[in-house]
């Protein structure tokens, strides 16, 4: 009887070792997955908004050094305003309050140089710029899951996106003579910036001479411009 209850004691202790490991393994592997540092947060931020580019070799942030993996990321952040030259922790957890900030001064639209974080998390979550809550000025130190910072990280980027600019705050007249052609689309015209010339399909090119001064509208490339014309030359009869 005794053999029988000390091998049913090792039987239970044996599932129950188990089990515990199993649990614990399941809980390192869901934290490992929702878990997301100040560094990688920032990469998003730049991946998402097209930030791929900065000027200054000289250091932005004080620790951090040309020579740090993260030194790069840090450049851009900086120099696209989206963190200031005090130091900076890459390896940190992100919190609810350094992802608002972050997100705010990302888009742009908000002057928040003025208000404390607390502040800050208010306006995001007021206008949309973040999915997550936040109570006081406690809970925006506190971790952020990832998924919830790509959730706002999405929804900022809309907001970038879909701005409605309203009405133009100036009407533009152009002077006697210039040529109006903001109305052409972007496929009636190329404007080669290497060669210094634009290509102009269409009935409208039968009107220039040399002299002229024509405005083109705006594309996605280059802003609306006006150019003066120095030679024509005329392809295939266009």
């Amino acid at each position: 009887m005794k053999s029988v209850i000390k091998r049913l004691v090792a039987v239970f202790l044996i599932m129950a070792l188990f089990s515990g490991m199993c649990l614990s393994l399941t809980s390192c592997e869901f934290g490992k997955g929702n878990k997301i540092t100040n560094e990688e947060w920032l990469t998003y931020i730049c991946d998402t908004f097209g930030m791929y580019s900065y000027s200054s070799k000289e250091k932005h942030v004080s620790n951090i050094e040309p020579s740090n993996p993260y030194f790069d990321t840090v450049q851009i952040a900086y120099e696209w305003n989206i963190i200031d030259g005090t130091s900076f922790s890459p390896d940190q957890r992100l919190t609810k309050g350094y992802a608002a900030k972050t997100l705010v001064k990302a888009v742009g639209f908000e002057d928040v140089s003025g208000k404390n974080d607390l502040e800050i998390v208010k306006f995001a979550i007021k206008n949309g710029y973040v999915t997550f809550t936040c109570l006081d000025d406690k809970d925006i130190d506190k971790v952020i899951k990832k998924q919830d910072a790509l959730d706002s990280l999405d929804a900022s980027f809309k907001i970038w996106t879909n701005r409605d600019y309203g009405q133009p705050k100036e009407t533009v007249e152009f002077k006697d003579g210039v040529k109006d052609l903001t109305f052409l689309n972007s496929s009636q015209f190329v404007v080669d910036e290497d060669n210094n010339s634009t290509i102009i399909v269409g009935d409208c090119s039968a009107q220039f001479a040399v002299g002229d001064v024509y405005v083109l509208p705006a594309t996605e490339f280059n802003d609306a411009c006006a150019y003066r014309i120095k030679a024509i030359e005329v392809v295939d009869g266009n």
